[in-house]
């Protein structure tokens, strides 16, 4: 009787252990995503007027600085602890020096590395580690320019046909990296890259503070973009900041429920009442393996002049000699740069010119192959490389052989006689 007793009650708790794992892991699975992204995001039509209204003024921010020349630093961690990274007691594993310079449509931007981080960069590479930066230099005016890669010491040639995309090369506004992977991952993505399959509200909850936060949480509104990447769900929350030109002070981008990326902006500078400009942001990519952090990038301005004229000079980029350029519409265009020097915005017309000719003369040169091709098309096709090498072993080895044999047969009548 008391074994059957027992029996029923180890019966009973296996049960229940069974259901609680069940409900841990459906919890673990559905719930995480529900109640830390998406339950105090209201995507009624009013909320989505009223994120196009936010998004409106973070680019109207964004955009006012029609004349600016900036000096930043972009600093490269692989941290233990974000914290480092936030309180400056980790040094950085690379640092690399950005230069952006514009004025109306025309814009230059360079992002400079020295020999040894360009060699670890290199090793990242093939290693298979992802880079935070790449040095590339971007000039500009309008849609007409050309991009440089110290890197692969190309570049290409943009017009209205290719225009560059925004997140070529990183600004301070680019947030760190948050910004730079993808077009549409900046606040005012539902006015600039609007995406019928995104889902968009208004955050109303209780939002999250950060401690090094520029501004307090009570001060920030937040927005949300939401949307289904195959199975699983894509999410940005951006928390702005209205007396700091709408600036997201907060980032925070989710994958499949879990935070994958966050941005802090930690100092700005207020340039009037409605304008305000980023000085110092650190972007924290978490990792999926044994470290939690994949990677940190701290962007801290070190000079800025806004609402200036700017001379024409500084508009030019250095590029190495026999660097492959080539108007990125037309695959036959490249062509090398004959020398070391700089390109400037007056010179992109002339590369135009060049790439043209380029492509003109490849065309010459493929239609000579093609009369050529078809000239030889009736005569018997020469044998492969490697049959007539084999065929030369083959004779080699016979007039070898009858020597011997010749050899042999002279020996013997000698030694008869």
């Amino acid at each position: 009787m008391r074994l059957n007793v027992l029996y029923h009650v180890r019966r009973a708790f296996l049960q229940l252990h069974c259901v609680l794992v069940f409900v841990v892991a459906i919890t673990a699975y559905f719930g995480w995503e529900r109640v830390s992204v998406a339950a105090n995001a209201d995507v009624s039509p009013n909320a989505e007027d009223e994120v196009r209204a936010l998004a409106a003024a973070y680019l109207m921010n964004r955009d006012s600085f029609k004349q600016e020349d900036c000096t930043y630093e972009l600093r490269q961690f692989r941290p233990d602890d974000e914290e480092q990274v936030f309180r400056n007691v980790v040094q950085p594993e690379g640092v690399a020096m950005g230069y952006l310079v514009r004025d109306g449509s025309k814009m230059c931007c360079k992002i400079t590395v020295s020999d040894d981080v360009m060699d670890a960069i290199r090793k990242h590479a093939l290693k298979g580690n992802r880079t935070v930066f790449l040095p590339r230099s971007l000039l500009l005016d309008g849609e007409r320019g050309m991009s440089y890669s110290e890197a692969i010491n190309g570049g290409g040639l943009f017009s209205s046909a290719t225009p560059p995309h925004k997140g070529l090369v990183f600004t301070p506004f680019s947030f760190g990296r948050f910004t730079g992977k993808r077009e549409e991952d900046h606040p005012g993505a539902i006015i600039e890259n609007p995406d019928e399959k995104a889902r968009v509200g208004l955050l109303t909850g209780e939002i999250p503070g950060e401690p090094h936060a520029v501004v307090g949480a009570h001060e920030l509104v937040g927005i949300e973009y939401s949307k289904l990447i195959g199975t699983k769900r894509f999410t940005m929350q951006f928390f702005l900041a209205p007396t700091k030109g709408y600036l997201p002070i907060i980032c925070r981008s989710y994958y499949d429920g879990k935070i994958s990326q966050k941005v802090v902006i930690t100092d700005v500078r207020q340039i009037s009442k409605d304008r305000a400009y980023p000085i110092r942001t650190v972007n924290v990519q978490y990792g999926e393996g044994k470290s939690p952090i994949d990677w940190a990038l701290e962007t801290r301005v070190t000079s800025l002049k806004v609402d200036e004229p700017m001379d024409s000079s500084l508009f030019q980029v250095p590029v190495a000699k026999n660097a492959a350029i080539r108007d990125l519409t037309d695959i036959n265009s490249q062509f090398k740069m004959p020398n070391d020097g700089l390109v400037g915005l007056k010179d992109i017309d002339g590369l135009f010119e060049q790439a043209a000719r380029q492509s003109a003369q490849q065309k010459i040169w493929d239609e000579e192959n093609a009369k050529t091709v078809a000239v030889k098309g009736n005569e018997p096709p020469d044998p492969p490389r490697h049959y007539r090498r084999r065929l030369w072993l083959i004779l080699l080895c016979l007039t070898t052989v009858v020597a011997l044999c010749l050899t042999f047969v002279i020996h013997r009548r000698k030694a008869r006689t």
